[in-house]
């Protein structure tokens, strides 16, 4: 049995729920589980909220669950079938890892960000991630008519926050990635194809972002925060260009846009110093920042 994993912020979530739609596609009997322990990162399950994808709680889910946590704790599982299969480091797509699991429980763990891990499901996943709709926040639907209404809209998402705070030594160095050269770069690439830009702005550090980029064709989203972030990429998304950080986050709001004419600008890396080369849609254009 083949069981994809849940875990993480949203954009990761989503990931590992198109790959599990993939999956299913080859193999009808493969399960999702979320990761309880992991309920405590960003708001928790954030798949019911932005999109109302339900968990499955039957007994087996359960216990699927069950001997997931022991199994990460205590070796003897193997002996008896009970697999942990991770994904690359680097995010790369592998194919080997789309066929059925070998006999036992297979577990995969990893955030599959390449589309190349779905791209045989592309409208399952679309019809997946159809954003709930927010009939009595108000605020929210103004800015989301204001958007739908402009034709010049850029989507920038700028990631600091938890970036800031990563330990020097990890793997996963996240920040010196979306620098602000980075995005000078890349708004002044928007504009060689847009004629007077809008550009909204969605971050967790609005203050920062508009002392570095002004009010001029620039407005910062600030109606959604706690577990109500999931909206910003609802907002991204309708928005007829993309400036990405590099974030799981606005990767989906991206590529969950519905303009054929649609340009997103990226990072050339997810991570500093580590080449990931199946990471972005290869129509994306990638800005060398690091």
């Amino acid at each position: 049995m083949d069981v994809v994993v849940i875990f993480n912020g949203l954009g990761n979530q989503m990931s590992q729920y198109a790959y599990y739609l993939a999956k299913k596609k080859v193999n009808p009997n493969t399960k999702v589980i979320f990761d309880v322990m992991s309920k405590h990162n960003h708001y928790g399950y954030d798949l019911e909220r932005a999109f109302g994808i339900k968990m499955n709680k039957t007994l087996l889910i359960k216990i699927l669950q069950i001997i997931y946590i022991f199994s990460r704790k205590f070796r003897l599982f193997k002996s008896v079938g009970v697999r942990t299969i991770y994904e690359p480091l680097n995010y790369d797509y592998t194919p080997l890892l789309m066929q059925k699991g070998p006999w036992g429980i297979n577990y995969y763990v990893g955030g599959w960000h390449s589309e190349k891990n779905f791209i045989n499901v592309p409208d399952e996943v679309k019809k997946a991630f159809m954003f709930r709709e927010q009939p009595n926040e108000d605020r929210f639907n103004e800015w989301l008519q204001v958007i739908r209404g402009d034709n010049s809209s850029v989507s920038v998402h700028i990631r600091r926050g938890d970036y800031m705070n990563i330990e020097p030594t990890g793997y996963y160095q996240f920040n010196g990635v979306a620098t602000l050269d980075y995005y000078h770069e890349a708004i002044d690439y928007i504009r060689q194809y847009v004629d007077t830009p809008h550009f909204y702005v969605f971050s967790n550090d609005l203050d920062w972002c508009k002392e570095q980029f002004g009010v001029e064709n620039f407005f910062y989203i600030e109606c959604n925060q706690g577990v109500n972030s999931w909206r910003d990429m609802y907002l991204m998304s309708e928005c007829h260009y993309h400036i990405n950080a590099n974030s799981t986050f606005s990767w989906w709001g991206a590529w969950l846009c519905k303009f054929e004419d649609s340009i997103t600008v990226c990072p050339e890396r997810f991570i500093r110093n580590v080449v990931t080369k199946d990471f972005y849609p290869e129509r994306w254009h990638k800005i060398k920042s690091c």
